[in-house]
C-alpha cells in the first residue's frame, strides 16, 4: 500500500492532469476501468497456481483506479 505521502503527492498531480486536460484524463481513467474488469476477469479465470499473483495485478488496478477517482478529494498535505 502507498505511504500517505506518496499518494497524497500522486492524488495532488492526478487532479493537475484531470484540470489540466479533463476530457483525456475521463478517457485515461475509462481505459483504466477497462483494465481493472479484465484484471478482475483473469482473476476469476485464474488457475489455482496462479491466483494470489492475478489477486495483486487486480487489487493494484483497483487501487490505482480509486486514486484517479478520488483525487479531488484528498486533504492537503499540512
Amino acid at each position: 500500500m502507498a505511504q500517505p505521502d506518496l499518494k497524497r503527492r500522486m492524488s495532488a498531480n492526478a487532479l493537475r492532469l484531470r484540470n489540466g486536460n479533463p476530457e483525456a484524463f475521463d478517457d485515461f481513467v475509462n481505459n483504466l476501468n477497462e483494465l481493472t474488469g479484465d484484471a478482475l476477469t483473469a482473476l476469476s479465470e485464474a488457475p489455482t497456481d496462479e491466483v494470489l499473483v492475478q489477486q495483486g495485478r487486480a487489487q493494484q488496478c483497483r487501487a490505482f483506479l480509486r486514486l484517479l477517482l478520488e483525487c479531488d478529494k484528498q486533504k492537503p498535505a499540512p
